[in-house]
């Protein structure tokens, strides 16, 4: 899943700026967060590590505020999205509901097309 490299990232590319959390297949349920669409985390997926650990994320749950600042044609799900610095993408695998932000927003922008099954 994902691990398509940055390119230089062109002006024209969607991005904005985003909050995010570190969570495993519970913290929607926890946080009292609806999937509106794709998948929650499976515990398979859930490693432990920080910001700038590898391995990357293998998706990404985003809300469907973001999606459609990423991607406004509504077609988000699948699609793979570098977070700030990291030099490998990771497919959107979730859309939820709009939550609060819980960290200082980092800039998000989306992978050139390259849809990834979910």
């Amino acid at each position: 899943m994902g691990g398509e490299r940055q390119p230089h990232r062109q002006s024209s590319t969607p991005s904005a700026l985003a909050a995010y959390y570190f969570g495993d297949e519970r913290t929607l349920d926890t946080l009292g967060v609806l999937l509106i669409s794709g998948r929650n985390f499976t515990a398979d997926e859930v490693s432990v590590r920080t910001e700038n650990d590898v391995p990357h994320p293998s998706g990404y749950i985003i809300t469907k505020q973001l999606a459609m600042k990423l991607f406004p044609a509504g077609n988000a799900l699948g699609q793979s999205i570098f977070v700030e610095n990291s030099s490998v993408s990771s497919p959107i695998v979730g859309i939820t509901i709009d939550c609060r932000d819980p960290t200082p927003p980092q800039r998000v922008w989306s992978a050139p097309s390259q849809r990834t099954r979910c």
